[in-house]
């Protein structure tokens, strides 16, 4: 909730041992040079252990997934139950809190 709350830069997470794998992709895809561009950008980062589960099961994370984790604006964890959570990908993000 920390990186949401004060709004971490893509650089901020690449240290992280949890998500370097999605920094990877980012920069494999060419996703990384949309979060370099105007933004602000909110990045629903996927874990190291959720790059390398789905990458099992489905296949290679490719650009149209890496827009699926990208929502346009700084989106605040308190405003997501209302925010317009459309991805990068164009297709909108449900959120539901249970």
């Amino acid at each position: 909730a920390d990186g949401i709350a004060v709004g971490k830069e893509e650089s901020d997470f690449k240290g992280f041992d949890n998500f370097s794998l999605f920094s990877q992709r980012l920069q494999s895809t060419g996703v990384a040079n949309v979060l370099n561009g105007p933004g602000p950008f909110t990045v629903f980062a996927p874990t190291d252990t959720a790059i390398e589960s789905y990458e099992t099961t489905v296949g290679p994370v490719d650009a149209a997934l890496c827009n699926y984790c990208i929502v346009n604006g700084l989106i605040a964890s308190s405003a997501l139950s209302s925010a317009n959570l459309a991805t990068l990908a164009g297709t909108p993000v449900a959120y539901k809190r249970q």
